[in-house]
């Protein structure tokens, strides 16, 4: 479904027009509140869709910002993405994607890798495309 139908705005929101139809669908469809989680997952998705690119302080989404230096700091965006797929109830291979935009050394693809536990070649294999 189109993210401004789900989020009920027109296609030329402003960022301030999209966070307060986020905020708006939210209260009503949270599951605390009688919402389903299904809602909510197409709600915070259509949100993501359309601020992703407008996030200049979130290094997750922002491909200008500048990456992490070291392993430490990879490990915490690592972190970051899971944390977000179990918070909004996405598919792990939406961690995959976001990996191959940030492009992470070896150890990280190799963490992914055991964490979701795809098979051995998987880690070099998209850290060699990188």
């Amino acid at each position: 479904m189109n993210p401004y139908q789900i989020l009920g705005i027109s296609p030329h929101a402003s960022l301030a027009q999209i966070k307060s139809a986020y905020r708006q669908a939210a209260a009503i469809n949270h599951p605390d509140r009688g919402g389903t989680h299904a809602a909510m997952v197409a709600i915070n998705d259509a949100y993501d869709r359309l601020t992703h690119h407008l996030a200049p302080n979130n290094p997750h989404f922002n491909q200008s910002a500048p990456p992490p230096t070291s392993l430490s700091d990879w490990f915490v965006v690592y972190q970051g993405l899971l944390s977000i797929v179990e918070r909004r109830g996405y598919k792990h291979g939406w961690i995959t994607y976001r990996l191959i935009e940030l492009q992470p050394p070896l150890e990280i693809w190799e963490l992914h890798g055991q964490v979701m536990g795809y098979r051995a070649g998987f880690a070099r294999y998209h850290w060699e495309k990188q």
